[in-house]
């Protein structure tokens, strides 16, 4: 997947759809879970291990969540780009582009173990090992974005811009919700 995303993508749809959906979407919602906690420096009023532990309970729902949403925007938008893809082959598109969701989570482990009293806390103690985690997590999310517009051509045999726009187009539509409920949160946790 990291190379060849397309071919990876054909050969999974092919043999089994659903093969290791659940176990990248679950990692990629605890790496966003852990990413969340340290943006909002609950670290500062919680302990650590009451983090990971609500991360580990809520990361299950969130990307399921995340995942189904997603994808059912994408299967009804697709008329639209004249896409014709299975629901299932655009759940296995969209979860095996966030393959690069492992590393970031492997990072995030190094942060726990390093770090684990500063990992959930928006400025730390100025470790360089926390910069250069956050630096190859950046790296690696923006190659998440490269998948994805890979493989959802791969699954809808669009151009690649086809492809760019389509993606971006259920961004924007799954973004404007989940960016005001969370804007609401913001809002009245601040009361």
């Amino acid at each position: 997947m990291w190379v060849y995303p397309a071919d990876t993508i054909r050969s999974i749809i092919q043999n089994s759809p659903s093969y290791g959906v659940q176990f990248i979407v679950f990692i990629l919602a605890l790496e966003n879970v852990f990413f969340f906690f340290n943006v909002l420096s609950l670290g500062l009023g919680m302990d650590t291990l009451a983090l990971v532990l609500l991360a580990l309970f809520l990361a299950p729902f969130l990307g399921c969540l995340w995942l189904g949403i997603l994808s059912h925007i994408l299967f009804y938008c697709q008329r639209v780009f004249q896409g014709t893809a299975p629901l299932e082959h655009l759940k296995a598109a969209l979860a095996w582009s966030k393959v690069t969701a492992l590393g970031i989570f492997l990072s995030w482990v190094a942060i726990l173990i390093i770090e684990p009293e500063e990992a959930f806390i928006l400025v730390g103690g100025g470790n360089p090992w926390t910069d250069i985690f956050h630096f190859i997590n950046v790296c690696l999310a923006i190659w998440s974005i490269g998948l994805t517009f890979s493989a959802v051509r791969a699954v809808e045999k669009f151009s690649l811009l086809r492809s760019i726009a389509f993606v971006s187009f259920g961004w924007l539509l799954f973004s404007i919700p989940v960016l005001t409920i969370i804007f609401i949160f913001l809002h009245v946790s601040r009361f």
